[in-house]
């Protein structure tokens, strides 16, 4: 206590010297004062700041916007010069188009003209080959077929030259008819050319009907954009003298008077920190002035415990004595009582063991448990799915084929009732005859015996596939109700080695199907008379060509 007493002594002399020397000088203005103000000037400072800016980068936006304005502008300055251009070439090609239909018209005329001339000189050449044959024969004639007299020299002479008469003056005619046609033919040949010409005309008129409404397009979008190139600049002009107005403003004042702002208020902050540092100097001091007066009183204090202290040291040593022989019974008590709580504590860690092994044990059982029932439910569905497989195995299958026979069975008489009807009515042969098999293959009996396919002619070869398919398709299209194709048939080539009188009978064929439409693809003329329309395609140098 002596040594900390005359520290303090030592402390408070410092502590007073400290406050001596700490004297701070007075600011005119508050730091509220100040503040209010730099927070005046802070904000006005960053207003012009940011509305400089903002017209900068509007100033930088419009330009933007104007060169690249001015730029469209002048990529798209010739675009009035090529609207005039394309519209007179529109109006150029109208005009020409004009004649399209006529010579359409022409066209047809002429090709039908040849068609007409084609078959005269067929029907002539048949005559030429009439005579011809007529001469021959005569020639080998001994008994005419009229009056039954013996044919003379001259009377053969009279036939043949009457013939070759005939020969000279149709072979005049068809040299007339060729020439006739050869002229005619060029004549199509040139038609024909101004037409595809006409139709290149058509479609380059039609490219320049879009590019034309695309140029106007533009051009509605030039006096537009012009439009808009004009506010922009006026924009630009506007902002500009803004600038210009906002620049007088001298920012660089203002930062200085902040600048000043703030040395006055780091004046004002020292001078509250050099107050509050004398301030707490003095409460320290106090502070150790009356720590030194307690110490004083505690001295006083402690010599008089001291004396106290003394006398019950005496007192306890006396007292020690008598109580060495009960220490020595309390140090045996203790001991017993530390084994005791030592087993204590090793129930209790047995207890914790087994109460985990329990728990364990249950959720073991629970688990069992869940996996008992999991197990019951499986087994009651094999047991379940085994009586379905009972029933599919023994009954369903079963049931199923005696479906499908039954299906297959009204299938296959349609079928076959459908294809021997149809064959029996293309061929018209009774010695030759077809069925179908149970796999719905073609059974052919011929003259009452059984033959192959390989072993039919071409004709019937292809009447045996048309009536197939034909039945194939008629029962496809019962069937199967919501077919998409079930009112269309397309057949190519169907009559390949058909005769004449198989032909006709291809029509009674076609008469008893039923379907909306029947496109037959075919060289054969006489399929011609019996169809609604004709589209006629002819190849010429690796290029089909519809008529």
């Amino acid at each position: 206590i002596l040594h900390e007493t005359a520290k303090l002594d030592s402390q408070i002399k410092e502590l007073d010297e400290k406050i001596k020397r700490i004297n701070p000088e007075p600011v005119g203005k508050t730091r509220e004062e100040l503040l209010e103000e730099s927070d005046a000037l802070q904000k006005k400072i960053n207003k012009l700041s940011g509305e400089k800016l903002q017209l900068n980068e509007k100033i930088e936006s419009c330009s933007r916007q104007k060169e690249d304005l001015e730029k469209e502008l002048k990529a798209k300055a010739e675009i009035s010069k090529d609207l005039i251009i394309k519209e007179s070439e529109q109006n150029s090609l109208t005009l020409s188009l004009a004649e399209k239909p006529s010579l359409a018209k022409t066209v047809e005329e002429l090709d039908l003209l040849l068609k007409n001339i084609s078959l005269e000189m067929n029907e002539l050449n048949v005559k030429k080959k009439a005579a011809e044959d007529i001469i021959l024969r005569v020639k080998g004639m001994q008994v005419c077929p009229t009056c039954l007299q013996k044919l003379s020299a001259e009377h053969k002479k009279v036939i043949a030259d009457q013939k070759n008469s005939e020969i000279s003056q149709l072979e005049r005619v068809i040299r007339e008819k060729k020439k006739v046609l050869s002229q005619k033919e060029n004549e199509l040949k040139s038609l024909k050319s101004r037409l595809e010409k006409l139709d290149e005309a058509e479609q380059r008129l039609n490219i320049l009907k879009v590019e034309i409404i695309n140029l106007k397009k533009i051009s509605s979008e030039v006096v537009e954009k012009q439009k808009i190139l004009a506010s922009i600049i006026k924009k630009e002009e506007e902002l500009i003298k803004k600038r210009g107005e906002l620049s007088k403003i001298d920012i660089n004042e203002l930062n200085q008077k902040l600048a000043a702002n703030k040395k006055l208020l780091q004046k004002i902050i020292d001078f509250d920190l050099q107050v509050k540092e004398k301030k707490g100097l003095v409460e320290l001091l106090n502070d150790k002035i009356k720590r030194k007066e307690k110490l004083v009183e505690a001295q006083a204090e402690l010599f008089s415990k001291i004396k106290e202290l003394k006398l019950e040291s005496a007192r306890i040593e006396q007292e020690l004595s008598l109580f060495e022989s009960a220490e020595e019974e309390q140090k045996a008590l203790r001991q017993s009582f530390e084994k005791l709580k030592n087993e204590l504590q090793a129930l209790e860690m047995s207890k914790l063991g087994l109460e985990k092994d329990y728990s364990m044990l249950s959720e073991q059982i629970t688990s069992l448990d869940k996996e008992i029932r999991s197990m019951e439910e499986t087994l009651q569905k094999i047991k379940n799915l085994s009586k379905l497989q009972h029933w599919l195995e023994n009954y369903f299958v079963k049931l199923v084929s005696i479906m499908e026979r039954a299906v297959m069975t009204s299938i296959y008489q349609e079928f076959n009732h459908l294809f021997v009807e149809w064959f029996s009515l293309l061929i018209a042969d009774e010695g030759l005859s077809c069925r179908l098999d149970d796999s719905f293959s073609p059974l052919i009996e011929q003259n009452g015996y059984e033959s192959s396919f390989e072993n039919l002619s071409g004709g019937e070869k292809t009447s045996l596939a048309l009536a197939y398919r034909l039945a194939l398709n008629s029962v496809v299209n019962h069937l199967i109700q919501n077919i998409k194709t079930k009112d269309l048939l397309i057949l190519d080539e169907p009559t390949d080695g058909f005769s004449s009188e198989q032909l006709d009978r291809v029509r009674d064929v076609f008469n008893q199907i039923k379907t909306r439409q029947l496109i037959i693809v075919s060289h054969e003329p006489k399929l011609e008379s019996f169809v609604n329309n004709v589209i006629k395609i002819q190849k010429e140098e690796h290029v089909s060509n519809v008529f």
